[in-house]
């Protein structure tokens, strides 16, 4: 199984599912996309949604390399989904099925549509600028989880840039 983490997150939150499924027989694999966790990159910044599907696609053949032929099921959190979900049309083959929790399959509801509408003025001028940051209170009903992320010291807390926030909206638009 390989875990791909939702935007402004890390891998290390999936423990729970680490310790679900291990058990269970299975092996868990994630990597922190570039400019999250420990992985190098500015965070809350991509050049390019690309680039996450590059990474991906290396890290999955890393992982069908140490285990071989067995069954492979890819698994998405909300940006992670929108990765996943761009990734398996041209993977599909490789994979024994998809799991998406929360992803990112349409332009959030609280995003301006003036800022949709500025989105690639901003990309050519100031792809860099901080333009939206998360709540993280819609994560999770449960405060427990919503304190952790807001304690964790991997999880980017501030704004993301104009090119984060708009590279994922044109696979999904």
């Amino acid at each position: 199984m390989i875990v791909v983490h939702g935007i402004c997150e890390h891998s290390g939150r999936y423990g729970n599912v680490v310790e679900y499924f291990v058990p269970k027989g299975y092996a868990v694999y994630s990597f922190d996309q570039r400019g999250h966790g420990k992985s190098e990159g500015l965070r809350g910044y991509v050049g390019r949604f690309q680039y996450y599907l590059k990474d991906l696609e290396t890290f999955f053949d890393m992982v069908r390399a140490k285990h071989g032929e067995n069954m492979v099921f890819l698994v998405g959190h909300s940006m992670g989904g929108t990765i996943a979900t761009a990734y398996v049309p041209d993977h599909q083959h490789e994979l024994a099925g998809l799991v998406l929790s929360g992803p990112g399959l349409k332009v959030p509801s609280k995003v301006s549509p003036l800022l949709i509408a500025l989105a690639p003025i901003g990309l050519l001028l100031l792809p860099k600028m901080g333009v939206h940051s998360l709540d993280p209170a819609t994560v999770s009903r449960d405060k427990a989880v919503v304190d952790a992320l807001l304690n964790d010291p991997l999880c980017y807390h501030g704004r993301i840039s104009a090119r984060l926030g708009a590279e994922p909206i044109r696979h999904i638009v």
